[in-house]
């Protein structure tokens, strides 16, 4: 029982701890990619650079921009979204964007939250919420649009 007691108050100590920016807070297995505003870093555990997300050579090239291509630029995107928006280079809250941005950026969102908004799922009777799940509509979208503009930028090189 002491033993019990001891591991969890060990565990639960990390709450009452700062956190290291550097400490890594996943197992590398884990097949996930994160974006950390604080820290401006995109972390990609070694479980994400695996099949089905990462390919090779011996694959069309669209499979991998297609999936791990994709990934990178939602992960990319969420430095830009309306959270990570919010921090500067070094991870520090800060606004640094013009004013013009600002308004440009607000605008483009509402469109974005009103398309999102639209969406229903008939048989659950259930809608998007579009200001809700913003951030990680913005990162699908950039993502999306990074990968395919890279693939056809890689393609007509050839």
């Amino acid at each position: 029982m002491q033993t019990l007691r001891f591991i969890a108050q060990s565990d639960l100590s990390w709450l009452r701890r700062t956190v290291p920016r550097t400490e890594w807070f996943t197992n590398p297995t884990t097949v996930n990619a994160f974006y950390s505003s604080s820290t401006n870093q995109i972390r990609f555990p070694a479980g994400e650079l695996q099949k089905p997300f990462f390919w090779g050579r011996d694959y069309p090239r669209s499979l991998t921009y297609g999936a791990i291509g994709v990934i990178v630029g939602h992960e990319l995107t969420h430095g830009f979204d309306n959270n990570g928006g919010k921090y500067d280079k070094d991870g520090n809250m800060e606004q640094w964007w013009s004013n013009a941005s600002i308004t440009a950026f607000t605008d483009k969102t509402q469109c974005m939250i009103d398309q999102y908004n639209s969406y229903r799922w008939e048989e659950a009777g259930l809608n998007v919420r579009g200001k809700r799940t913003l951030a990680e509509n913005i990162a699908d979208n950039g993502g999306i649009r990074a990968a395919f503009e890279g693939l056809q930028k890689v393609d007509r090189r050839e």
